[in-house]
């Protein structure tokens, strides 16, 4: 006598083989009207364009293969990419901390001129084991002037100001301040550049 296991067993085989079948009937594409067309059928002749995987008559035979291009990113306009430049070197530039090797210069030497680079390596921070540090976030930005070779980016940006207690207990103090400032670049071997800062 077969058990209550061996029931569900067969059961769920059952069931299992027939989902099995049901698939791979409709995932199978029909062959039995292809059976009749011939290799040269299939690579072209008979099709109105003249190449393989043209439009044919033969309603079975595959459809034509898409010429359509992949669809392409969209190039930013040099209008925003000045303004996102603008955006990055404020953001790098005034965020700083006297524990940090002030990588804020490192980070920007390439985002400037050579000029505006020898200015910025003279704003490093002294370093200290009395944490002290500035993070500055751009909330706002606007291009003010643009011509060939010039730009200027308005900026507005929150930082927030973080500076060791004189206590005994080592607690950071935050402050949080508005600034606006603006950003002037210049094209350098056609090239956008950072040439001056400032904060109003």
């Amino acid at each position: 006598m077969i058990t209550l296991r061996q029931r569900i067993f067969i059961i769920s085989s059952i069931v299992v083989a027939l989902i099995l079948v049901l698939i791979l009937i409709t995932v199978l594409p029909d062959n039995s009207a292809q059976e009749g067309q011939t290799a040269s059928d299939q690579f072209g002749q008979g099709t109105q364009s003249g190449f393989p995987g043209g439009i044919t008559s033969n309603p079975s035979a595959p459809g034509p293969l898409s010429t359509t291009p992949p669809p392409a990113f969209a190039v930013p306009s040099e209008d925003t990419y000045v303004v996102q430049l603008a955006r990055i070197f404020v953001e790098r530039f005034s965020s700083f901390s006297n524990q940090n090797d002030n990588v804020h210069i490192i980070d920007v030497k390439d985002l400037v001129t050579a000029g505006m680079y020898k200015w910025i390596a003279t704003q490093d921070v002294t370093q200290s084991d009395k944490y002290e540090g500035t993070t500055t976030q751009v909330l706002s930005s606007s291009l003010e002037e643009k011509n060939e070779n010039k730009a200027v980016v308005a900026i507005g940006a929150q930082q927030e100001i973080s500076k060791m207690n004189g206590g005994l207990d080592g607690r950071v103090v935050k402050e949080t301040v508005q600034k606006n400032g603006k950003v002037e670049l210049t094209k350098v071997n056609g090239e956008w550049k950072v040439n001056g800062f400032y904060w109003e």
